[in-house]
């Protein structure tokens, strides 16, 4: 654990529901603040299941994509991260090797992670029956950290579960939207349910999950 207790510190956003020709982006605005020490979280959903996040550029050379989930022929929920040293204040920008019209950015930068290993294994989950409350299990949560939750989504409400904080929700439309969340456990957990409430039932959402460790 860092001498610092884990906190969301800033948080950056972007959708568009434009059109965009291979090769496609999309980027935040403002331009996120490069500080020391900080893990960011970069959660991209898009109407493709083929097309595919291949980088995210800006503020450092190199983010690492954690996990990947598709549902359907127009749903893809990815997840990037970097952690430490950033190089300049810029935009985050993902970009695609295909054509997509909507698509959704929300980068999250987290204070306090583990400076050796900042997130456990990741887990997803595409949800083909339409329901309001879609949900996963994080295996294990350690003492001081948070679990972490993003949610493609075709509805414009998302609420965060119970005891979790919303960190952002963005629709570019009705086809395609992002939530997402985090909760801390002050306990050591072995099993920590992810989970939102949308405002109509959703046949096409999915959802990413991981720990960040204090």
């Amino acid at each position: 654990p860092t001498n610092i207790a884990l906190l969301l510190h800033h948080v950056y956003s972007g959708t568009s529901s434009t059109v965009c020709v291979s090769p496609c982006s999309i980027s935040t605005s403002p331009s996120a603040i490069a500080e020391s020490n900080s893990l960011y979280l970069a959660t991209v959903a898009y109407d493709s299941s083929t097309v595919l996040v291949t980088s995210i550029s800006g503020l450092c050379p190199s983010w690492t994509p954690v996990a990947r989930q598709v549902n359907g022929p127009n749903n893809s929920l990815a997840l990037w991260s970097w952690f430490n040293p950033p190089l300049i204040d810029s935009i985050v920008t993902a970009n695609l090797n295909g054509s997509v019209t909507n698509k959704n950015i929300v980068v999250a930068e987290f204070d306090g992670a583990n400076l050796t290993s900042q997130l456990g294994t990741p887990v997803s989950a595409a949800f083909t029956t339409a329901t309001t409350t879609p949900n996963i299990t994080i295996p294990t949560v350690e003492a001081n950290s948070f679990a972490f939750g993003a949610f493609f989504k075709s509805t414009y409400t998302f609420t965060a579960g119970s005891g979790y904080t919303r960190i952002m929700d963005i629709q570019s439309t009705s086809n395609a939207g992002l939530g997402t969340e985090y909760k801390l456990f002050t306990t050591a957990v072995t099993s920590a349910d992810v989970r939102a409430t949308l405002g109509t039932s959703n046949s096409i959402s999915s959802v990413i999950a991981v720990e960040i460790k204090d």
